[in-house]
């Protein structure tokens, strides 16, 4: 909000100037993510116990302020693509809103079974990649075992099977 600045000389004369301190998210912790990581935020220069949304992907989370218009949250990255994404912090009485921004990178998110032998299929899903982009899938020692396209989030679900490894 507005704040006015004032400054006073011996004789009393007083010349002010208003400041307005804007909203901040001084912290995204961490500032690259994958898929299912949570993200802390701290923010300031909101109001007084003000209820905040934390908008990520158009999915809101509600915060308050503390009595000095500080704030701490998180969330989780949902399915994202590859790229730079925008957090928005929106004050529902000041109707002021920050912004800072995650990059979201890939990862395999999901592979079953985590071990098996010879002749098995393994399942693997993968997300945080660029979307509609050709993905080689390696495994150990075979440099590809299959190719992918990633769907338009960015993800890929695909089965292989294991083949002849040393141990």
């Amino acid at each position: 909000g507005s704040r006015t600045v004032r400054a006073m000389d011996t004789e009393g004369l007083v010349g002010e100037a208003i400041f307005k301190i804007m909203p901040n998210i001084s912290t995204v912790s961490p500032s690259q993510a994958s898929v299912g990581t949570t993200i802390n935020l701290e923010g300031n220069g909101y109001g007084m116990t003000e209820t905040i949304f934390i908008i990520f992907a158009g999915n809101p989370t509600q915060i308050s302020s503390d009595a000095n218009g500080r704030f701490s949250g998180s969330f989780v990255v949902d399915s994202q693509p590859y790229g730079t994404t925008t957090i928005l912090c929106l004050g529902v009485n000041s109707s002021v809103v920050s912004r800072n921004y995650l990059l979201i990178i890939p990862k395999i998110i999901l592979i079953t079974p985590v071990s098996c032998s010879v002749g098995c299929v393994v399942s693997i899903i993968g997300a945080g990649f660029v979307p509609t982009d050709a993905i080689t899938i390696s495994f150990g020692t075979t440099p590809s075992v299959d190719n992918i396209v990633t769907s338009d989030m960015g993800t890929f679900s695909l089965e292989f099977t294991v083949d002849i490894q040393p141990y």
